[in-house]
Formats: C-alpha cells, structure tokens, sequence
C-alpha cells in the first residue's frame, strides 16, 4: 500500500508549532500560580510569638477568690501565641474592692475570650509592681 501524499509527516510544523505554544504557556503559568501566597495552604501555621511591641493590659472585675496561678493558667490558655514563659507576663494581681481583683500582665498579644473585661489604654493607678496586700483606689 502507497502512502498518502496528502497526509502530513509526523513532525510536521504543526506539531511542533503546538508543542512550542504549550512550553510557553506552562512557562508563563507555572511560576504565577506557584507564589508563594498561593502555596500557604501547604504550610503548616506558625505558633510564635508576635514581631508586635508589647503593652501592658489590664484585666478588671476579677472575682476575690481568684488565684493568681488560675488567672496565669487561663491567660496562657487564651493568649494567641501561648506564653511559654509566664515570668515575662510579669502578672500581677491585687484587689481593688470588696468583691473584685485588678491584674495587669505584659504581652504583645491581646488574650481572646477572656471572661473577665481586658483593656490596654487606660488612665490611672494600676497594680503594676505593688506590695503583696496592695489595694488599687
């Protein structure tokens, strides 16, 4: 059997003519879909402190019966990068009426749902570095 004068040769230029268009396609494609936002997804996420400077907060209307070791343990359970160190909170706790205690802590981070009302701009006298039985007035 003759062959087909009509038919084209196999590395015609047509072939190779859609092989080059399908090289520059993945050539342009590839690296725009390959940035480094789009590939967050396949990173685990980070657990680690915040670059932010750190501020004091206040945690106000504590119950008196609190401890400072339950107020520790609750903040390091809601502090978005976990405290490994609860010494650099520098934590304290004093009260500041008949039912109720004031503390304030060190912390980039502001502690998300804590049942107890937080702020970090506020005015006045704080429990910073008071005595053992202080008062706040």
């Amino acid at each position: 059997m003759a062959p087909d004068p009509t038919a084209e040769p196999a590395g015609s230029l047509r072939h190779v003519y859609a092989i080059g268009v399908a090289l520059l396609v993945g050539a342009i494609l590839i690296p725009v879909l390959w940035t480094p936002a789009s590939t967050r997804w396949m990173r685990p996420p980070k657990d680690k402190p915040s670059s932010a400077k750190p501020k004091c907060h206040r945690v106000q209307e504590i119950p008196i019966e609190t401890t400072k070791e339950d107020l520790l343990r609750n903040l390091t359970k809601r502090l978005p990068w976990r405290a490994q160190d609860p010494v650099s909170l520098r934590l304290t706790l004093t009260p500041s009426s008949a039912k109720h205690c004031t503390a304030t802590f060190v912390s980039p981070e502001h502690p998300k749902h804590l049942e107890y009302p937080v702020d970090s701009k506020f005015i006045g006298i704080t429990p910073l570095f008071g005595k053992a039985n202080a008062a706040v007035e």
